[in-house]
């Protein structure tokens, strides 16, 4: 069960900002046996979005696309997601109170910008139902999307508090996942490999990366398989 990562951004891809979701979403979706087929980043650009969550749809099982949630007028995901679905925009009723009942706490005026944060594709759940937090999540084409906010920590709460939780109890169907690391001095890594060469097929299910990392090159092996002993045993033998 394959998925994918979107981040949107302008200020990702001009620069000013470095992505670090998409970092943090690979390597914990990793950890848990989810397998990862592609990770892009694009701009706030409506076409952009509509052409990217179309693809998903056709050939992941899951997708997480993060960023354009906001009050401005370059967030454009929610719209987006509207039109890629052939989904009406409407205000949701859930998400609609939250935001009214934060504007009401903290004395603030609620203009249109900000209202337009409770406007989800139509059959989108609210993913935060105690803050005023964007986020949302739909089915579309038998894909499951995970719709987070930009902001890091956001990212990050979001995922570990819910996404993971629904991702793990949909998606049951997971190789375990093991890896360590040989940390190996005084050989080229073009030697490494012709040393290693003979053994990685006697292994079912493993994979080498290799990093160089002066004075060291450290070889990442990883084992996935449906036994975890048994990929233990692999991963100790190897």
């Amino acid at each position: 069960m394959k998925g994918e990562i979107i981040a949107i951004g302008n200020e990702l891809v001009s620069g000013r900002i470095q992505d670090t979701n998409t970092f943090f979403l690979a390597k914990e979706l990793a950890r848990y046996g989810f397998e990862i087929r592609s990770i892009k980043i694009i701009p706030d650009q409506e076409h952009l979005i509509v052409e990217s969550l179309i693809e998903a749809s056709k050939r992941s099982a899951f997708a997480i696309v993060t960023g354009g949630l906001g009050p401005t007028e370059d967030d454009l995901t929610a719209k987006a997601a509207s039109k890629a679905f052939n989904l009406p925009l409407k205000r949701d009723p859930v998400s609609w109170e939250i935001l009214k009942a934060y504007v009401e706490e903290h004395h603030l005026e609620m203009r249109e910008n900000v209202a337009k944060m409770a406007d989800l594709p139509e059959g989108a759940v609210q993913l935060d139902t105690k803050t005023p937090r964007a986020g949302f999540f739909l089915e579309f084409n038998k894909c499951i999307f995970y719709f987070l906010p930009g902001i890091p920590s956001e990212t990050k709460d979001l995922f570990r508090k819910v996404v993971l939780s629904d991702l793990l109890e949909r998606i049951k169907d997971r190789p375990f996942v093991l890896t360590k690391v040989v940390k190996i001095f005084g050989l080229r890594e073009s030697e490494i490999e012709n040393r290693i060469s003979d053994l990685i097929p006697k292994f079912e299910g493993l994979s080498v990366g290799y990093l160089p990392c002066f004075p060291e090159h450290h070889l990442h092996v990883t084992v996935k398989g449906t036994v975890r002993h048994l990929i233990k045993t692999v991963l100790e033998d190897f």
